[in-house]
């Protein structure tokens, strides 16, 4: 079948013929992939102009998870839109990086998402969370340790960052 993939995609945009009942994540690879503005957590299958599947990279990336990666059919549409939401990990992380950020995310899936700490931080990691007060429009830092659980749910926003700390470093 051929589909069309638009948005943010590295190669071009435009139509690409696949293997009959191909899986999204196939269509994807031979277009090149997500480019560095495009969301890989609201990669959008239409299907006569309506949205019928919204797939999460990251569900295949970090977890190995394939149950959303859907079989697409003649004519489908894969819409890439640009990135929503950002947060950074930093510091001692395994990939620490600028990752991609969904409503409801919290610091300790922020922390999944970089691959938990590198051997250099003790068991009781020693975080620094950077946020923008909603209010002031300010840079706060909350310091905190990764037993705090309470903390760890905290819900991260669109411009906030960890920075996980060695107390070797400190």
């Amino acid at each position: 079948p051929r589909s069309r993939g638009l948005g943010d995609v590295y190669k071009r945009q435009g139509s690409y013929t696949v293997s009959a009942l191909s899986p999204l994540t196939n269509v994807l690879f031979v277009s090149g992939g997500v480019n560095e503005k495009g969301s890989v957590r609201n990669i959008q299958v239409k299907r006569s102009g309506q949205t019928i599947h919204v797939f999460d990279l990251y569900d295949l990336l970090l977890k190995g998870d394939i149950k959303s990666d859907i079989r697409l059919q003649d004519g489908d549409v894969i819409f890439i839109p640009l990135i929503n939401k950002t947060a950074r990990a930093e510091g001692f992380f395994r990939r620490p990086h600028l990752y991609e950020i969904k409503e409801g995310d919290k610091v300790e899936d922020l922390i999944f998402y970089a691959g938990g700490y590198t051997s250099r931080v003790t068991n009781n990691a020693r975080l620094e969370l950077s946020t923008i007060n909603a209010e002031t429009k300010k840079r706060e830092l909350d310091v905190f340790f990764s037993n705090e659980t309470g903390r760890l749910s905290k819900e991260v926003n669109d411009g906030d960052s960890i920075k996980a700390v060695s107390y070797t470093h400190l």
